[in-house]
Order: structure tokens, then sequence, then C-alpha cells
């Protein structure tokens, strides 16, 4: 009894709202973990991301921090030796900083995986 009543709630709630789906998203696949990206679309990708994502995560730091500076600069840490990473800090200004390391820029596997990081970073600071 139970199951044909809760049959009856979906069919009636089906009318409700419109049941057409999307149609699917193509996806490039992925390269597997640890394939080598050419240094080219790596650099690109970190460019495109640079570009695409620094207006966007200033935006968000004024609509949630205006007393905060926003102004963010965007670095390449090209130590030597320096494992994949990325980081967040500020400089004597104050002015916040997200660095990313080459390593971390040439075994990003698409833009995405970059932009995410650039996300993570900038709301450290925000």
């Amino acid at each position: 009894m139970r199951q044909v009543m809760l049959a009856a709630l979906a069919l009636a709630l089906a009318g409700c709202v419109e049941t057409s789906a999307p149609p699917p998203v193509q996806m490039a696949p992925l390269p597997e973990a640890g394939s080598p990206v050419s240094p080219g679309t790596a650099a690109a990708n970190f460019v495109g991301v640079v570009r695409r994502m620094e207006p966007v995560i200033e935006q968000e730091c004024l609509a949630r921090r205006a007393r905060t500076n926003c102004d963010f600069r965007i670095v390449v840490d090209d130590r030597p030796g320096q494992p994949p990473n990325a980081y967040q800090t500020l400089d004597s200004a104050g002015r916040p900083i997200i660095a990313f390391t080459l390593p971390l820029i040439a075994e990003a596997r698409n833009a995405d995986e970059l932009a995410f990081v650039m996300g993570h970073e900038a709301a450290h600071h925000i």
C-alpha cells in the first residue's frame, strides 16, 4: 500500500515540473594521472586560467570582504626543487598573492584543475 501511495505521489509531482533532461555534455577524457602535459599546453592552461579567474576572484573578494585588499597578484614560484604546490600569502603592503609552483602547473591535467586550485587559494584570503 505504501509503495502505491509513493508511486501516486511521484506521478502527481511529475506533472508539476518540466521533466525533459538537458542533452548530455560531451567531455573530453582526462589524461591519466601522471600523464605529462606538453609544456606549451601547461603554459596556455595557466595563462588562460589567470585571465578568466583573476577578475572573478577579485569581484567575489570585494563582494564578501569590502574592506580587504582584493587586488590579487598571481605569480609563478620558479625556485628549483619545489614540489607541486600552490599557496596564498600577502606582500609587505598587504596585497594578496597566489603562487603556483612550476611542477604544479606542469602536472595539472587541464585548466579546470588549475582553476580549482586558484579558487581554493583565493578562498584562504577571502
